[in-house]
């Protein structure tokens, strides 16, 4: 003793053990030590005792100090005859035993097989949690009830379900399905399932996992990079539209279609297509043929978008820009569109300024007003500028010439 199953309850006993003395003489004082360990093998008991006991006689020992059975756990006794007059030594001089703690009432949370725990789940997938229960306590337990909860950013609740079952059977599991579904939404996610009924131990009540949403098929258009909205277009020039787009699933977007049309009030006067391909989290500029152009004045419409197969996110899909197509003098203020030229445009490496009249200042400034060239001027109408360094976007030319700024735009590519 002890032996098999045992209530972890607290309760304590003075362990015993069954001594026989095979030999021809009465042994006197023999050493006994007694020594319990984890499942560990970390000591959680150890005693020896003397005991005096006849030729061929078979008696119980006690030992001194009690046994107190607190904790769950399988354990293992070993006693050893350490009697210094033993004659010869044999396996019978060391017995090995085991046994058991459990608590009377004992409803572990063992697992939660959906989402499990570091499950990646994808946006918008229907997410019903799966979890399994097991009674490793020593009686029926009745009239369970678990409650399985989803966590978000800041704890706020995505899904809360209560379940129940009427009873349980020792050693028997079972396999709860919530009856709530949620459908994913992108993030980080905790899964918390407790037990709410009465048990005796509170260290397996509840199991806490994690799990993550992505999207595995996203492309957007991220920015307009040029014309962006409220631009001034001259009527008759050719203008590049390009925008950015990027990929922001987890898998390679391949023949992603990218598509730019122009719209004014008599109907479409521009349409372009681009296919391309992104990989996982990249982005790139996409730019368009130079043939957007009118021969009126009035305001126009572009449409950027893109079409990607099962595309998990489509608000993200389209950006309009407004824009208005202007005569010269819209553009340039009291000087003709003549005085003025700027070549090539789009640009890869070195921008040509021609005008008719005297530089005074060429300043560039990059879309968010930050400047990136400037060059003061005296008795030149001509200025080659390199551009090579600049990134690849659209700019704002500014020419300062007989104290009057033209504003130009133009596109390095």
């Amino acid at each position: 003793n002890p032996t098999g199953i045992i209530t972890a309850d607290g309760d304590s006993l003075l362990p015993q053990i069954l001594i026989r003395n095979n030999g021809l003489n009465k042994a006197e004082d023999a050493r006994i030590s007694y020594t319990i360990t984890d499942q560990s093998l970390s000591a959680v008991y150890e005693d020896s005792i003397d005991v005096t006991i006849d030729a061929f006689t078979v008696d119980t020992f006690t030992m001194n100090n009690y046994v107190v059975f607190d904790k769950l756990g399988k354990y293992f006794i070993t006693a050893i005859n350490m009697w210094a007059d033993e004659t010869e030594r044999n396996h019978l001089d060391t017995l090995r035993s085991t046994y058991g703690t459990r608590f009377i009432k004992d409803l572990e949370i063992v697992n939660h097989t959906f989402p499990a725990d570091g499950d990646t789940l994808e946006y918008q997938q229907l997410v019903t949690p799966r979890f399994q229960v097991f009674n490793i306590g020593l009686d029926t337990l009745k009239d369970i009830k678990v409650e399985t909860i989803i966590t978000g950013f800041q704890s706020a609740y995505r899904l809360w379900d209560t379940l129940y079952l009427d009873s349980l059977a020792p050693n028997r599991a079972h396999n709860f399905t919530s009856s709530k579904i949620w459908e994913a939404e992108l993030g980080e996610y905790n899964l918390v399932t407790n037990s709410l009924g009465l048990d005796n131990n509170k260290e397996n009540n509840d199991l806490a996992t994690r799990f993550i949403v992505v999207l595995r098929k996203d492309v957007a258009v991220d920015s307009v990079i040029y014309p962006k909205t409220a631009s001034r277009l001259v009527v008759d020039r050719k203008y590049k539209p390009s925008v950015s787009v990027s990929n922001n699933g987890i898998a390679n977007a391949r023949n992603i279609v990218v598509r730019c049309q122009a719209t004014v009030e008599q109907g479409i006067i521009y349409t372009d297509e681009r296919i391309i391909d992104l990989e996982a989290g990249q982005a790139s500029v996409v730019h368009f043929d130079s043939t957007l152009t009118y021969n009126d004045l009035g305001a126009t419409k572009l449409v950027f978008n893109v079409r990607l197969q099962d595309d998990q996110r489509e608000y993200n899909d389209t950006l309009i820009s407004n824009v208005e197509f202007v005569d010269g003098s819209g553009v340039t203020s009291l000087l003709t569109r003549s005085e003025l030229k700027i070549y090539p445009n789009p640009v890869e490496s070195t921008l040509n300024i021609v005008a008719d009249q005297v530089l005074e200042s060429v300043q560039i400034v990059d879309q968010q007003g930050k400047q990136v060239f400037f060059q003061s001027l005296s008795n030149v109408k001509e200025l080659s500028v390199d551009v090579s360094e600049l990134a690849n976007a659209a700019y704002t030319l500014k020419v300062v010439m007989q104290s009057q700024t033209v504003t130009l735009q133009f596109i390095k590519d």
